[in-house]
């Protein structure tokens, strides 16, 4: 019985390992504790970016009687505001040239969607040819054609474009295929400062 739990476990994990995507270990997206959700695999995207990614938003404890539990706002969170990650700063993934940026003034109401037109993001590029795009920003404290470091201050996290609450949704291709991206624990709370302009 225990032969034959192991030759299907075997046998499960290999079927995994051939339907995985391969992973890139970065930076975390923020200063503070947070937890990320994957989007699932849509191999009929229209484009790379589209076909998976994570959101990314800011927790944190809450005390109710002697019980604690983790929280993305304080009260109901029908407002931006009450978000703890709203208008937090978001952190570059890796050492990166800036390719392209778009602002964004549109705020959502939380719980509502807005127009994917009305999205701020930032496009980044690594030297080893790894393309990331880090979306829903507020503000943008970056130019195109700028040299980031991992960890440095690229904006602050929004609420715009298809987005219901504020949350950094990040991706990660390489030759058009998709990558899971994967943030190295030993970094939270690490935050370098910006590259001068390139």
């Amino acid at each position: 019985m225990i032969r034959l739990f192991i030759l299907l476990l075997g046998l499960g994990g290999n079927a995994v390992a051939e339907d995985r995507l391969n992973d890139i270990l970065v930076h975390p997206p923020y200063e503070e504790n947070y937890t990320c959700s994957d989007h699932s695999y849509n191999d009929q995207a229209p484009d790379v970016f589209r076909k998976t990614g994570t959101d990314c938003v800011i927790v944190r404890m809450h005390k109710v009687g002697e019980k604690k539990f983790l929280k993305i706002y304080s009260d109901e969170g029908l407002k931006n505001e009450n978000y703890y990650g709203w208008r937090q700063p978001v952190l570059s993934p890796c050492d990166c040239l800036v390719k392209e940026i778009s602002r964004s003034n549109k705020v959502n109401v939380p719980g509502m969607t807005g127009n994917r037109d009305e999205v701020g993001y930032v496009s980044l590029i690594s030297e080893g040819g790894v393309s990331f795009i880090l979306v829903h920003l507020g503000e943008i404290f970056v130019s195109e054609g700028q040299l980031v470091s991992a960890g440095s201050k690229v904006g602050l996290i929004g609420n715009n474009g298809m987005s219901r609450a504020p949350h950094v949704h990040i991706v990660a291709w390489k030759d058009d295929e998709p990558l899971q991206i994967r943030f190295n624990p030993k970094l939270i709370g690490t935050t370098k400062p910006s590259a001068p302009d390139a």
